[in-house]
C-alpha cells in the first residue's frame, strides 16, 4: 500500500498477471498493477481479496 494526498494504492507485483474482469488495475509496468482507491466507499472487498488471494499464489 502507498499513501498519497488524495488517494492510497494497493499495488500487486505480477499484477499485469492478475485476472482484471472488472477493469480496476492502473498501470503500465512490464510487471507491477495498482488499484487506486480514492473514496472508502468505492472499496470492493470481495474482489480485492479474490485479487489479494490470486496475487499471493502467482508470488509463491
Amino acid at each position: 500500500m502507498a499513501p498519497a494526498k488524495n488517494h492510497v494504492n494497493l499495488g500487486f507485483y505480477k499484477g499485469s498477471e492478475l485476472s482484471d474482469s472488472d477493469g480496476v488495475l492502473q498501470g503500465t509496468g512490464k510487471q507491477m498493477r495498482h488499484i487506486q482507491v480514492k473514496k472508502v466507499e468505492t472499496i470492493n472487498p470481495d474482489l480485492y481479496i479474490s485479487m489479494i488471494r490470486e496475487a499471493i499464489e502467482l508470488n509463491k
